[in-house]
């Protein structure tokens, strides 16, 4: 049986993009999730701008390095980078917040 290393396939980290819609209370936003460390931040969204296009400024501004992306359910992304060990940034330690 051959190894994910065997067949050329890289290790990535997601990251979960959602859209959460405006409430009374709050502005419209961008959760960015991250299952693997348990981790979640929530982003300024700025009406009439992308949402994957706010999700990437973000996440290449704070030294995310963003490989692939893929839409899932209900219009959900996943962004994939492909910081581990000792280049792997978390959410929690990011800036810019809502």
């Amino acid at each position: 049986m051959r190894t994910i290393k065997e067949y050329g396939i890289k290790h990535l980290r997601a990251i979960e993009v959602r859209y959460i819609p405006r409430t009374c209370a709050k502005p419209p936003r961008i959760r960015l999730l991250d299952h693997h460390n348990k981790q979640s931040k929530y982003i300024e969204y700025v009406d009439d701008y992308y949402v994957l296009s706010s999700a990437l400024d973000f996440l290449i501004g704070n030294g995310f390095n963003v490989v692939s992306y893929a839409r899932v359910k209900d219009d959900n992304l996943m962004l994939f980078v492909d910081n581990w060990n000792d280049e792997a940034i978390q959410l929690n330690d990011t800036k810019q917040e809502v």
